[in-house]
């Protein structure tokens, strides 16, 4: 009914038949007469300003005509502000994995566009030079040192190279020098008799070497050298290897020869 609406039948102040009613202005909206929106059932819910809505509240239903297109231009419905951000339970229906372990089919795959600048792959090993050792080799390569390394037991260690690149190798010979008729061990343990220097001699001297960290047991070599002093300095190469000990006799006081071990 609008605010100046007819009346049928209506008995007027003045007695007559008919009339009209006027609400006027009223002095507050609770004063106004309320007007519903309802399809005779049901009638739509209104609620103050930040009230939620619930499931059980009658809604209006609204739709976008097909002849009302969106306008052109910046158009946003539903989106997310700017650096908002959103957790994804799953992506194509399944749960993604997370963390540190094994792959599985939450796994997301990682290609290498076909058409990527080019970027170098460097492979390394696990423990750097000269730092104790962990894990398999992988280096193959030697580096060159003006000053060669001085690594300590069980250490990693480059192979070592010459300033032309070729790999170098060699034997690091400790060395003992022994005179006079003695019984001498110059190593306990096992090791590498490389070589011996006769330095002097008569020729009743005798040089008797054991594979013992005494003067008996197993024989490496027994030497008579005689008289070298004519030829000087004598040495023989030998390389041979020993497990107990490496220990010398030598028989006269003339006696000077020299041993190179490992």
């Amino acid at each position: 009914m609008s605010t100046q609406s007819s009346v049928p039948n209506a008995v007027g102040a003045g007695g007559g038949g008919g009339g009209t009613v006027t609400q006027g202005t009223p002095n507050t909206a609770a004063n106004a007469w309320p007007v519903k929106v309802t399809d005779g059932t049901n009638i739509t819910a209104v609620k103050a300003a930040s009230t939620a809505a619930v499931a059980t509240d009658p809604a209006a239903v609204v739709s976008l005509s097909p002849n009302s297109p969106i306008p052109t231009g910046s158009n946003v419905i539903g989106a997310l502000t700017a650096n908002q951000t959103v957790n994804e339970a799953q992506i194509n229906g399944v749960t993604p994995l997370m963390g540190n372990g094994v792959t599985g089919t939450g796994s997301q795959r990682v290609t290498i566009a076909s058409n990527n600048t080019a970027f170098p792959i460097i492979a390394s090993g696990n423990a750097a030079s000269l730092s104790a050792d962990s894990g398999n080799p992988v280096k193959a390569g030697a580096v060159f040192n003006t000053t060669l390394p001085a690594p300590t037991s069980g250490d990693r260690v480059d192979l070592q190279a010459n300033k032309f690149g070729e790999l170098v190798v060699r034997h690091r010979n400790k060395f003992s020098n022994l005179t006079g008729a003695a019984t001498t061990t110059v190593k306990s343990g096992t090791g590498v008799l490389a070589g011996i220097s006769l330095n002097n001699g008569t020729a009743s001297s005798t040089i008797t070497i054991y594979d013992n960290t005494a003067g008996s047991g197993t024989i490496i070599m027994k030497l008579s050298p005689g008289s070298v002093s004519q030829f000087g300095s004598v040495y023989m190469g030998i390389d041979a290897e020993f497990s107990t000990g490496l220990t010398v006799v030598t028989t006269v006081a003339s006696t000077d020869v020299t041993l190179f071990y490992q």
